[in-house]
């Protein structure tokens, strides 16, 4: 009660801001920080309570808090649990000295030998200081060799702590439409950040081309992380202005991983925040996460896909399925859309939904992808000699999409003599709404060679085609959820039919997906659809069987004459 009476305005003017639900988020932050100031020397624990609710409101309200009440609070917590660790760490000492004279066991010898390896590692420490090749040549901050010794001397001293993992979101992309010098100019700019942002004795690294380090001693508290990670995502995500005039906004993902106990695997710590970190960025960027027992498990089924993955390109254990498209009014099919399997050493066959998401994760989409596409040429070229000429669609994805894909499609059909316009490219309704301009460049350079462009799973997005007027596409593909529905869903038959109404102003073609039944087929062929592909025209087979299928056309055109 007495340390109350010496600061009763204080108490008087926080209890108010306290109650009163009009409050300033910011501004009970502010006073909280001011209080805890007055109450450290006297009354420490008291201070620590009143600054650990002020962080947590804080970390529940970050956009209220802001950044500068925020960090104030944060600091001053710091330096508060700093000072009661070191309190009790002095115990520690006294209770260890009494220890060590009682026993009457420690020579002098040893006591010197102590002092003289802690002088070397003293002498050490300052060489490192001031060599420069222990620090990032771009940003100044820390480098790889600098943060393993931080770790170390966390481990040495028993320590606890938090480490952050950041990376920047889309960076590469700002590389290649903006070019490298304007990226290390993102890069030197977020890095100053970084360091106004944290406290004086975090340390700042920088781990990779756009990924960053912070690690914050002391701090084993997942409220205190989580706040301070979120005052760095707003800190970065101000807007600034380029040399060349140009402004940039980014926006970063974070992973989490707190050592609760003391420090004994740096190597892991850092493993674990960067699972997190992967996390974040798979589950839409932008994000904060924080490691446990569930990222561990993923992480090994991510890491054991990537290794099946990389095995399956050398040991060429992926192999193309194809699924046959006819039009409506011709049993003959004119077209096959390739599709993916893999070859489990086990023997299974396992289709893209087993693997696709960390492919993408992992940059393995692209050669995947590279090689889905010379595969589905050859296969095509090899169909064009003995007379059937099919077209071939094959599904890119994003990964795929950078400025030299134009050119590895040309090589592609050079190479085994197939027409442009007999290889499609099908595209989601995602990755075409957020394409870059990289991206729409690369298919619009590849569009204009000939190769045709299709909408795949029409309707499973954004169920619009307001952003053909962006880029014009020439087939759109209607995904089976609808087909499934047309023949008793008046809503189903109004989607499609809009759809086809569409295709005559924006000249596509549209194809029905996922036709089972005589019934469907014949609905969406008097709905206007273009074509159909489904199991009732074909299952997906294997190249060598699907010459089977070119054999069977007289019964497929008997049975698509009786529906």
């Amino acid at each position: 009660m007495g340390q109350r009476d010496d600061h009763s305005d204080l108490w008087a003017r926080y209890e108010e801001l306290r109650n009163d639900p009009q409050t300033r988020v910011a501004d009970l932050l502010d006073l909280s920080t001011e209080l805890g100031n007055r109450l450290a020397s006297v009354d420490p624990t008291r201070a620590i309570d009143i600054l650990t609710g002020a962080a947590a409101i804080a970390a529940r309200q970050p956009a209220a808090a802001g950044p500068d009440a925020t960090l104030g609070v944060l600091r001053l917590l710091g330096d508060l649990l700093e000072a009661a660790n070191r309190t009790e760490e002095a115990r520690k000492v006294r209770d260890e000295e009494r220890r060590v004279l009682d026993q009457r066991v420690q020579s002098l010898e040893q006591i010197v030998d102590l002092r003289t390896r802690q002088l070397e590692q003293a002498l050490v420490d300052l060489r490192d200081v001031s060599d420069r090749s222990q620090l990032d040549p771009l940003t100044g901050l820390a480098g790889r060799q600098r943060l393993g010794e931080v770790m170390a001397e966390l481990v040495d001293r028993e320590d606890r702590c938090a480490v952050l993992a950041i990376d920047l979101d889309r960076f590469s992309r700002l590389n290649e439409t903006l070019g490298h010098q304007v990226g290390d100019e993102v890069l030197v700019e977020h890095a100053t950040r970084l360091q106004r942002a944290v406290r004086s004795r975090d340390t700042v690294a920088r781990w990779g081309s756009d990924e960053f380090i912070v690690v914050m001693p002391g701090v084993h508290d997942l409220t205190a992380a989580s706040a301070m990670a979120e005052v760095i995502r707003q800190v970065l995500a101000r807007p600034f202005t380029l040399s060349n005039g140009e402004s940039v906004i980014s926006t970063i993902s974070v992973g989490i991983a707190i050592a609760t106990e003391r420090v004994t695997d740096p190597e892991a710590l850092l493993r674990e925040a960067d699972i997190a970190l992967e996390r974040a960025k798979a589950l839409g960027k932008g994000r904060v996460e924080v490691f446990g027992v569930e990222l561990e498990a993923s992480a090994r089924h991510r890491f054991d896909t990537e290794a099946l993955l990389r095995s399956a390109l050398d040991e060429h254990r992926f192999e193309l399925y194809f699924q046959p498209v006819h039009p409506n009014g011709d049993g003959h099919p004119i077209a096959a859309e390739a599709l993916l399997r893999m070859h489990h050493p086990d023997g299974t066959l396992l289709a893209p939904g087993a693997f696709l998401d960390v492919a993408e994760e992992t940059g393995l989409a692209r050669p995947i992808g590279d090689w889905v596409i010379d595969e589905a040429c050859r296969v095509a070229a090899g169909w064009m000699r003995v007379g059937t000429p099919f077209s071939v669609a094959v599904n890119v994805s994003a990964a795929q999409l950078d400025a030299e894909f134009p050119r590895r499609i040309a090589a592609s059909l050079a190479h085994h003599g197939v027409p442009p316009h007999m290889l499609v490219m099908e595209l989601t309704e995602h990755t075409l709404l957020e394409a870059d301009e990289v991206q729409v460049r690369a298919l619009l350079e590849v569009r204009s060679s000939g190769v045709r462009i299709a909408l795949d799973d029409f309707g499973t997005a954004y169920s619009s085609l307001s952003h053909l007027q962006r880029f014009p596409v020439d087939v759109v593909k209607i995904d089976k959820s609808f087909v499934a529905g047309i023949c008793r869903s008046e809503r189903d038959n109004a989607i499609v039919r809009a759809v086809v109404d569409l295709s005559q102003t924006f000249r596509f073609r549209v194809v029905a997906e996922g036709v089972e039944t005589a019934e469907q087929l014949d609905q969406q062929r008097r709905l206007g659809c273009h074509g159909a592909q489904g199991f009732l025209i074909g299952r997906p087979k294997p190249a060598a069987a699907f010459d089977e299928l070119l054999g069977s056309l007289p019964m497929l055109q008997a049975l698509l004459a009786a529906s």
